[in-house]
């Protein structure tokens, strides 16, 4: 059973975020090299001179890194006026309030939370 804050979406190897996903959830270029120094994999551009497409990461890992304290802080510390009509704090309030990701259970009856592991 789901616990209180968690939504029952099943966490699929598809679900990911891109780069520019990133960028729009107002990561920094600099964030995303100091808190995603690996991609957990690529996905196809339509470009004929980029062979290795855009990285990728995971969901549940982008959640988790966005939870924590020390994201908080660097992310408070990288704003620096970038955005001058939204508040840093009113974006880091706002990643906080999505509902940690789900992943499904073996038989994909139940979902259990991933406590963790990647």
């Amino acid at each position: 059973m789901a616990a209180e804050n968690d939504i029952e979406i099943p966490l699929r190897p598809h679900d990911q975020l891109t780069t520019g996903d990133l960028l729009a959830r107002d990561w920094t270029p600099t964030l995303i090299k100091r808190f995603l120094p690996t991609a957990d994999g690529s996905a196809p551009v339509n470009n004929w001179a980029d062979f290795s497409g855009t990285k990728t990461y995971y969901t549940l890992r982008v959640w988790e890194i966005e939870q924590s304290e020390n994201f908080g802080r660097s992310f408070l510390k990288s704003w620096r006026g970038r955005m001058k009509k939204r508040k840093p704090e009113t974006v880091v309030a706002e990643l906080r309030k999505i509902p940690k990701p789900c992943v499904p259970a073996e038989d994909e009856t139940t979902t259990v939370t991933d406590e963790g592991s990647r």
